[in-house]
This record gives C-alpha cells, structure tokens and sequence, in this order.
C-alpha cells in the first residue's frame, strides 16, 4: 500500500531520488514477474505476490513518475500508456551515470541521503534532452498501467 510516509518523501526527494525510486519498483516488479513466469516461484505464493504489484511496487513507481514534471518532464507517459521518448531519454541518461559512480560516490551519495544532507553535486553531466539520449534506444513499454 502507498502510504502517506511513502507519498511525503517522494514528493520532498530529489531527482536522483525519484529515478532510484523508479528503477528500483521496476526493477523489483520485473523479477518478480519473470520468475513467476518461469515458475521459478511456487503458484501458491502468486496471488501474494501479484497484490504486493498491484497494491505496493506499481503505485509507488506510478507516485514516483507523477513528480517528474517538476523535473522537466511534462508528460512521462504517451497517449498509449507506455513511457514517452522523452521520460526514456531521462531514465536513461539517469541510469548510465547510475552505473558509472564508483563504490566511494555511492557511498557518499547513500550517506548524504541518510543525513538528509545536499545531493546537488550527484548529477549527471549535461542534458537529457539531447538528440544523441532522445535517439540512443527507442522507447519501451513501462511494467505498469496506470
């Protein structure tokens, strides 16, 4: 369940904060159904695990993806429900300087988030709005619907 706690952080986190909180309910989501798919997970633990999606990961992702306005994105989803290109062209461009900090940058980032300290410097370098981020990779389906 989404709850207030959840809704009042998220609406007071930083963009780097709201990408994680996306790609982390994403990332969860996807397992999840993959190893249901694969049956990797016993079928008596799926009607569990589809409401913790339903009421849970995809609210949470959905909550998350509403604050991106403020962050220059003014429609994350197209007329047909999936991520637009420009909501990929800023999860993308989140997500390879994700995977570039090294181990004392994450560090640093995860305990300046449990101080509640300035983030400001953890941003990746240029623009999403780039041709090169708008075109690297065509837009996909996002795992929910809101």
């Amino acid at each position: 369940m989404l709850t207030q706690t959840t809704k009042d952080y998220i609406d007071k986190a930083a963009e780097i904060e709201v990408w994680s909180c996306i790609e982390e309910c994403g990332g969860i989501i996807w397992r999840l159904e993959h190893d249901m798919a694969d049956e990797r997970i016993p079928k008596d633990k799926w009607p569990e695990l589809d409401k913790e999606i339903a009421e849970d990961l995809r609210p949470t992702q959905h909550y998350a993806m509403s604050m991106l306005p403020k962050f220059g994105i003014p429609k994350p989803l197209n007329e047909n429900g999936n991520g637009s290109a420009e909501y990929w062209a800023w999860y993308r461009w989140w997500s390879e300087y994700m995977k570039g900090l090294d181990p004392t940058r994450w560090d640093d980032l995860a305990l300046r988030i449990k101080n509640r300290q300035d983030i400001s410097s953890f941003r990746p370098a240029g623009d999403w709005r780039t041709p090169e981020m708008q075109s690297s990779m065509p837009p996909r389906k996002i795992m929910w619907q809101p």
